[in-house]
């Protein structure tokens, strides 16, 4: 299957297949939340909609494709740095 989440389902099972696509709307839905919440015209804005860009593209496209090994790691960088972003936010009011 061309699809990276019909493939998530079909090898590793409808928990699993589940659990992705619940990570994927938990990484946008949190960059959202980070891009309307940073201060207008901050440098942080504007990384941060760079990042949900990305990411939101990757994930349109795994629609037509399976993961690509040479791609993979930078969905995980890119999921990494924006969930970074929300919990340095969360820190920040803390303190």
């Amino acid at each position: 299957a061309h699809n990276e989440y019909l493939q998530m389902f079909v090898t590793q099972g409808i928990l699993s297949g589940i659990n992705y696509i619940a990570m994927c709307f938990y990484v946008v839905f949190f960059g959202v939340k980070v891009y309307i919440n940073a201060e207008t015209n901050s440098k942080e804005k504007a990384i941060t909609y760079i990042l949900l860009i990305m990411i939101i593209g990757y994930f349109a496209q795994a629609f037509f494709n399976n993961s690509a090994t040479t791609i993979s790691p930078y969905k995980w960088l890119i999921m990494g740095l924006l969930l970074t972003r929300s919990k340095q936010k969360e820190i920040k009011k803390k303190v």
